[in-house]
């Protein structure tokens, strides 16, 4: 019913499949409201993530029970209660599951959602109603479906078995008529770079997939090899943010709370009455054995941290090799086409792609990236940025938002402090202004009165759109400040 509802531009279903998979699953994913705590427990493995979604209630172990005609039980029957409802969310997330591939769905479930998502401005209700903000309520709906649906399939079916459903990059370009951005979302799984691979193994497996979609690419766009280089397009998909960033806090501070939840179930006097000491050690091997497999879960993550950046060290140097022009036109081409065919198109699908987007050119400018200048990188999309504000969603703003707060916060800080700027900064491929042979590297005292021009153009382009008569430019203008204000804007 709800594909061929789909199928049908009814988006109204989009809710109903949302909740049903936040409710069966307990995949409880916000992408409107998303917090900050939560966005950083996604850049960790699953067990950080069930943590923050459904946390053990330790703050009812004290909760004593009340009177029988009160109608309520105390600590233990709560957290009963929880155990319940996550052998409830595990079996019916199986149902949801075996449904899904019973009735071979999953994949056209998927690929509908993302044609709903580009196609919603030329469904028959937006060309009704024929208003900008409709319409962008429509992509939201889409856009916030597909992030769900497909953060339940990556999470809860077998990567072999994801990535066997999948078709071919061409077909889902070519015969769904989906953007080449929203294609290689769909295949994530299937190019990202394995965690468990061995160090010197290299971060794009130019198997099948990959091959596939530098070709797809490549024929959409035929002169984009010529200003960056195929395996640096194919790394940039092929990462997430776990790969290049650890939440450490946030794993810090899920092991400090259950730990002190099992130092707690020491204090008896305090232990709700109700519980019998066969259930307070339950809770306590569970309490232990999480807490173990949460230390190991960051552990793994940290090595898989220290194999991405030894192998993006390793790889870096042939990025760019290939481009046969001068230091004028590529110190300008190169991070134009990574901001149009890579940075732009992936920042704005979702918080954690904001996130990833903005430290990852950090990062490619912090291990000297030969060739890439990130200081052209960082002035185009900020002396060019009120022209990005009117062609987007609401949650296309937001996402925006953040990937700029990112941006800004890293810039902002190289600009108060000589001492990192000299250490990250002087010296680096990045950082060089020259256009002859000879390297001319920014220093400090230009690169403070350069940080400021840019705050002016942001200042400029923000009071031209909330100047604007467009609504919709005005709203995104104000949804993009709600990220900044506050932080390192103004």
């Amino acid at each position: 019913h709800l594909f061929n509802r789909l199928r049908s531009d009814a988006f109204g279903e989009l809710v109903i499949l949302r909740d049903l998979i936040s409710k069966m699953a307990g995949i409880r994913y916000e992408v409107e409201s998303v917090s900050n705590e939560v966005l950083e427990a996604r850049c960790g493995g699953e067990r950080l993530r069930q943590q923050v979604e459904n946390p053990w209630p330790a703050e009812f172990l004290f909760e004593q029970a009340k009177a029988e005609d009160a109608g309520k039980g105390g600590g233990a029957a709560r957290i009963k209660a929880y155990y319940m409802g996550n052998k409830e969310r595990k079996e019916a997330s199986e149902c949801l599951l075996d449904a899904l591939q019973t009735s071979k769905l999953t994949m056209p479930i998927l690929v509908s959602i993302a044609q709903q998502m580009a196609d919603c401005a030329f469904t028959k209700d937006a060309q009704d109603k024929s208003q900008i903000r409709y319409t962008s309520w429509l992509h939201r709906q889409a856009q916030e479906t597909l992030l769900v649906y497909a953060d339940f399939l990556w999470r809860r079916m077998p990567s072999n078995d994801y990535i066997s459903l999948l078709p071919k990059i061409t077909e889902i370009v070519d015969r769904f008529h989906l953007m080449p951005e929203l294609g290689l979302l769909i295949m994530r799984p299937a190019i990202r770079w394995r965690s468990e691979s061995e160090s010197l193994a290299p971060l794009v497996d130019l198997g099948t997939n990959v091959k596939e979609m530098l070709k797809s690419v490549e024929a959409k766009n035929p002169n984009l090899w010529k200003s960056m280089g195929p395996t640096l397009y194919a790394t940039f998909w092929s990462l997430s943010l776990s790969d290049i960033h650890v939440p450490k806090l946030a794993y810090e501070n899920q092991l400090k709370r259950l730990r002190k939840a099992l130092s707690d179930l020491d204090d008896k006097d305090r232990v709700d009455a109700k519980a019998r000491d066969k259930d307070v050690k339950k809770w306590r091997d569970t309490l232990t054995n999480e807490v173990q497999k949460l230390e190991g879960e960051y552990k793994k993550q940290v090595e898989t941290q220290k194999r991405v950046l030894a192998r993006l060290e390793k790889d870096k140097s042939t990025w760019l090799a290939s481009i046969n022009a001068d230091y004028k036109t590529f110190s300008k081409s190169t991070p134009t086409s990574l901001l149009q065919y890579c940075v732009l198109p992936r920042c704005i699908q979702s918080p954690e792609d904001a996130l990833f987007c903005a430290k990852l050119i950090q990062l490619l400018h912090s291990i000297k990236t030969p060739r890439l200048s990130t200081l052209v990188f960082y002035n185009t999309i900020l002396n060019n940025f009120g022209t990005l504000v009117f062609s987007r969603t609401e949650n296309e703003a937001r996402h925006l938002g953040k990937f700029v707060c990112e941006l800004l916060t890293t810039l902002n800080g190289w600009a108060k402090n000589e001492t990192i700027f000299n250490k990250e900064c002087f010296e680096f491929p990045g950082f060089n202004q020259v256009v002859g042979s000879k390297p001319d590297f920014l220093v400090y005292a230009k690169y403070q009165r350069l940080v400021r021009l840019w705050h002016q153009k942001l200042s400029a382009s923000f009071c031209q759109c909330l100047e604007s008569k467009e609504s919709s430019e005005v709203h995104n203008a104000l949804t993009i400040l709600s990220e900044l204000v506050g932080g390192p804007f103004p």
